[in-house]
């Protein structure tokens, strides 16, 4: 049942280094900058990848329209969880992010996940209305998949490190009313 299991001192040296890495200055940039980074690399790759103008044009008639509603749907989950974070403002959880000066940083975490989702919504409704009404988008195609792919993985990744925050603070409630008091 353990033959699956890396060996003990494999075992305490990755304890050793998620122990540091809790208490690292290095976490906070990580956790605030890894969205973009990721759609910017995101980005990098659909500018790189080599699309024709004919895969380009199957993925604005094919997935795009989708993937507009997804994001809209997901910048409107974000919208209801900012305002029901903010109905908590009495909430011992908030008191502490409070007193750890973290208020501010959830705050603008969710407005980040809200806005790239609507950014990509926006954009990818700017280029289907182009491509609607026969504006030759030839020239500028190799950078709509760049360009969504930055705005999609960013968006997606500000909104898991907003769900996996708002769940940890979920999680760790009475272990926080208790640092609070």
């Amino acid at each position: 049942m353990t033959d699956h299991l890396p060996p003990p001192n494999l075992l305490e040296r990755i304890s050793r280094l998620r122990r540091w890495y809790r208490g690292s200055v290095l976490r906070g940039y990580i956790e605030r900058w890894h969205p973009f980074a990721l759609g910017v690399v995101a980005g990098v790759l659909g500018w790189k990848a080599g699309l024709t103008d004919a895969n380009v044009r199957a993925l604005l008639d094919k997935v795009l329209s989708d993937a507009v509603s997804v994001a809209a749907v997901f910048a409107g989950f974000q919208a209801t969880a900012q305002s029901v974070m903010m109905s908590l403002i009495e909430s011992p959880a908030w008191a502490f992010l409070k007193k750890v000066k973290h208020d501010r940083v959830l705050v603008s975490y969710h407005w980040t996940a809200i806005w790239t989702l609507l950014a990509f919504v926006g954009v990818s409704l700017g280029f289907l209305a182009l491509d609607a009404i026969g504006y030759d988008v030839t020239k500028w195609m190799h950078l709509v998949p760049a360009i969504l792919a930055l705005l999609i993985v960013w968006g997606a990744a500000a909104n898991i490190r907003i769900i996996r925050l708002m769940a940890d603070l979920l999680r760790n409630k009475d272990e926080i009313a208790k640092r609070v008091a």
